[in-house]
């Protein structure tokens, strides 16, 4: 799926939770820095908010830098046992 793309090839985040799961993923990849989770946005997001998230996005160090960590840590550990180590970390710090 597309998180889990994102985080294998070290691409962050804009996300619009649309129901289901999603607002647990983007909860989740906005805690681990991993990208921004508008979901509380979506009805006043419009060209200037997606290009604020996307300046947002490339341009902060703590987010970058966690996206190349763990696209290094799923080419070493595999995908299954990293995303175990961050959902584990995720649930037991919520």
């Amino acid at each position: 799926n597309s998180i889990n793309e994102s985080i294998k090839y070290g691409v962050p985040m804009i996300l619009f939770p649309a129901g289901g799961e999603q607002e647990y993923n983007a909860n989740l990849i906005e805690y681990i820095n991993c990208g921004i989770n508008f979901s509380d946005k979506i009805k006043h997001f419009g060209k200037s908010e997606m290009g604020e998230a996307i300046n947002r996005l490339m341009n902060t160090n703590q987010i970058m830098e966690s996206v190349r960590f763990l696209s290094a840590k799923h080419q070493i550990d595999g995908a299954e046992i990293a995303y175990n180590k961050i959902i584990n970390t995720y649930d037991s710090n919520k």
